[in-house]
């Protein structure tokens, strides 16, 4: 199982280490979706996951995914 770590830059900032990008041109955003779920189901244990970050513009195909990942 391979485990994001959060690195320390100051007191109140941290950056993510192993981080997974994702991108491209899509049919659609469930594509997207799947191709993100697979990725997290494959390389984690997901009764063990306590948060994933999606970060993005807000747009609707990104809000989308918290109904694709459920943490």
């Amino acid at each position: 199982m391979r485990e994001l770590t959060l690195k320390k830059v100051n007191k109140k900032r941290k950056v993510l280490k192993n981080v997974r990008y994702f991108g491209g041109v899509y049919n659609n955003s469930e594509d997207l979706w799947l191709e993100v779920s697979e990725c997290i189901y494959k390389q984690y244990d997901v009764d063990f996951l306590e948060t994933v970050y999606i970060s993005g513009n807000g747009a609707s195909w990104i809000r989308q995914g918290v109904s694709w990942l459920s943490k």
